[in-house]
């Protein structure tokens, strides 16, 4: 036996507990498979509310994330919309740019011989409240109310560029003035906020529409 047998004999134990490497880019069918969890991590939702008469509501998931940043307007800058275009003669208020924009449009139709009135302009949240209150005490549900009513702080009413036409019910969709909205409006500057085929599932609201202007009034 040669002086360097030794030396080898010592080395191949070594052998025997350390493998060879392999390439990073063999593909080892044997080895042990790798589970991905499909779980997304844990998100707190913070749900909005809403307080009438002291007690908390949820905002339904229909409005969630829709609250409108607008504070309460005044006059000025709003201005009161002619009377003779107001059901009954009443007093409701838009901002300037919109209220131009539908006594233009209500003059066009008038003389195509539709007559165009309103129900409702410019409403507060402090007001929206008001018409909550009155229904809840009637019965209904905050959340029957929420179904066909925005609730107090989610209105554009608040923008003081939104309008109920007469009658703002159902009635309305069968009144001469609704196939002419549908028409000519557009051309004014307003549009139907809450149509038959709504992409969030609104209820349909043909009598609601809202005049569209980059106001530096509003902040949305």
């Amino acid at each position: 036996m040669t002086p360097a047998t030794p030396l080898l004999i010592l080395f191949i134990p070594f052998l025997l507990f350390f493998p060879a490497c392999t390439d990073a880019n063999t593909d080892d069918s044997s080895a042990a498979p790798v589970f991905i969890s499909n779980e997304k991590p844990y998100k707190h939702i913070i749900q909005e509310t809403v307080i009438i008469d002291s007690q908390e509501y949820i905002i339904p998931a229909s409005w969630q994330g829709q609250r409108l940043g607008v504070k309460a307007l005044t006059k000025p800058p709003l201005v009161q919309v002619p009377p003779e275009f107001v059901k009954d003669g009443g007093t409701i208020y838009l901002l300037p740019e919109a209220c131009e924009a539908f006594k233009t449009m209500a003059e066009e139709a008038k003389q195509n011989d539709i007559a165009i009135t309103i129900d409702s302009g410019y409403r507060s949240a402090w007001y929206q409240k008001k018409i909550y209150k009155r229904l809840m005490e009637k019965g209904k549900s905050f959340e029957e109310v929420a179904r066909y009513v925005a609730p107090p702080g989610y209105s554009e009413h608040m923008l003081g560029l939104a309008v109920d036409f007469h009658p703002s019910d159902w009635r309305f969709v069968d009144s001469p003035v609704y196939p002419w909205l549908k028409k000519h409006a557009e051309g004014f500057g307003f549009s139907e906020t809450y149509p038959e085929s709504s992409p969030d599932n609104k209820p349909w609201e043909p009598s609601h529409w809202r005049y569209h202007s980059p106001s530096p009034l509003i902040s949305e």
